[in-house]
């Protein structure tokens, strides 16, 4: 007998403030409520800051979107 398992692999998103939120899909990140993370109300943050999207072989890319403050990956 053989079995079939699919390893579902998860991505989250960690804030400063000690919050994790979970990402699917495509992910716009930004102060804009067309963004799927939205941080409404912080200035350091653009209306559409960046992207995060899932890569075929498993891993993410970020891009910045033009934000004026860049892009943090640590």
């Amino acid at each position: 007998m053989s079995v079939f398992m699919e390893a579902i692999a998860e991505a989250w998103l960690e804030i400063c403030d000690g919050r994790t939120l979970p990402l699917h899909g495509v992910c716009g990140i930004g102060r804009a409520s067309t963004n799927q993370l939205v941080f409404d109300g912080d200035d350091a943050i653009s209306r559409n800051h960046a992207m995060i999207s899932p890569m075929d072989s498993g891993g993410y890319w970020l891009l910045d979107m033009g934000s004026s403050n860049g892009t943090l990956l640590n």
